[in-house]
């Protein structure tokens, strides 16, 4: 059997308590075996995969969900069944729950696209020290009665999770790595923007306070005077 892992997916859409990763495609290229021995001849079968967690900051068990969408096989096939895993790197982190699947996990190449498949499951973090980070990884492998099987394992960068309880008696999870943006309208509320800026400016390791000085804001605004306006009158 062989196994491809892919590594350095990029999460199109990350939040402190949720990630979506973006659809991707799971190949299976069958190789035919015939009389114990293989045929030379290959056939390809695809799902589209999309992938959710949902985290939670009061508690340390999280929710994974799996969508399968059949978008190729070949009727030669006949059949073909997926075994899903879902697990940690490390893992003595955390322990997985019971899968629950809506919708079989057996494709048959006469009908292809007779259903979709939405998969849970729950990971519980093992609270081993007071701060842990966890990978979640993702195999799946394909079977058929006619061909090899084969194998493909995932995982996420940028989706790691902090499980803690540093803070607060109630552990919880998050995706530490998430940073939240603000958008400021300058021109609207300068007031906000400038307190927005002076908080900036006076952490040290934030980018703002490593900038040159000429680069800074100014937010104090430029007061027009007048000879007039300044002229002092003696009273005679």
């Amino acid at each position: 059997m062989s196994v491809t892992t892919i590594s350095g997916f990029t999460p199109p859409h990350i939040k402190r308590y949720e990630a979506c990763i973006g659809s991707f495609n799971y190949e299976y290229e069958g190789r035919v075996i015939k009389d114990g021995r293989p045929t030379g001849e290959i056939l390809n079968a695809s799902w589209a995969v999309g992938q959710e967690v949902k985290l939670s900051g009061t508690s340390t068990t999280f929710t994974q969900q799996l969508v399968l969408v059949p978008v190729a096989i070949d009727a030669k096939f006949g059949s073909v069944t997926l075994n899903v895993q879902f697990d940690c790197l490390l893992a003595d982190r955390c322990s997985n729950g019971p899968q629950s699947w809506d919708g079989a996990l057996e494709w048959t190449g006469a009908d292809p696209f007779s259903h979709s498949s939405v998969g849970k499951i729950d990971h519980t973090w093992n609270a081993a020290n007071k701060a842990d980070t966890l990978d979640l990884s993702t195999k799946i492998t394909a079977y058929s009665p006619v061909a090899n099987p084969a194998a493909m394992r995932w995982q996420t960068d940028g989706a790691q999770i902090r499980c803690d309880k540093i803070s607060s008696d109630t552990p919880g999870c998050t995706f530490y790595k998430y940073i939240p943006t603000w958008v400021m309208n300058f021109a609207k509320t300068p007031p906000a923007v400038a307190h927005a800026w002076l908080i900036q400016a006076k952490l040290p390791n934030h980018p703002v306070a490593r900038q040159p000085t000429s680069r800074c804001s100014f937010f104090l605004p430029r007061i027009r005077t007048s000879t007039a306006a300044i002229r002092t009158t003696t009273a005679r």
